[in-house]
């Protein structure tokens, strides 16, 4: 018979990770100011009041749309599939062409061709976390800085539906 260590099974159901990034400082792109403070508080509280260990927790302090993908990746990983996966962006954000919405790197340069290919779109993000995960981000999507300059010069960013008015 195969016995099952229901001790053992409840410690991995119980199992939390995070990735937390703070994208305050962009190469090439207006910088967010508090961005890193807001992550750093992220850090602290889903250290203390969730209680996950902090070498379970990877903070980036400004990350490229790679660096986003390996985190997530690796935190996926280390909870497997019954286990809880946090995921936090402080940044900027942006809109697909058709409407979705994306994490912007570090690195995204202001021109089309080089901005979305250096994001992390949430459908992308979706597909690489596990059933269950929390995603927290606080990012505008209106594709400006806090000054309103745009991040693309004469592009335009689409608003997502659940934005806008409807009445």
């Amino acid at each position: 018979s195969i016995g099952v260590d229901l001790e053992a099974a409840a410690r991995l159901a119980n199992v939390a990770a995070a990735v937390v990034v703070g994208n305050e400082r962009y190469a090439f792109l207006p910088d967010v100011p508090y961005a890193l403070n807001d992550a750093t508080a992220m850090y602290e509280t889903l250290l203390s009041t969730r209680g996950i260990p902090s070498h379970r927790v990877q903070m980036l302090k400004g990350a490229n749309r790679e660096q986003m993908v390996e985190a997530v990746q690796r935190g996926a990983a280390e909870v497997g599939p019954r286990g809880r996966l946090w995921v936090y962006f402080a940044g900027h954000g942006a809109t697909t062409g058709d409407g979705g919405l994306m994490l912007v790197g570090d690195d995204a340069k202001p021109d089309a061709s080089a901005f979305e290919p250096r994001s992390l779109t949430l459908t992308e993000l979706e597909g690489l976390v596990p059933p269950g995960a929390m995603v927290v981000v606080d990012a505008c999507h209106a594709g400006v800085s806090r000054s309103g300059e745009p991040l693309v010069p004469n592009a335009r960013f689409a608003v997502p539906t659940y934005a806008v008015d409807q009445t």
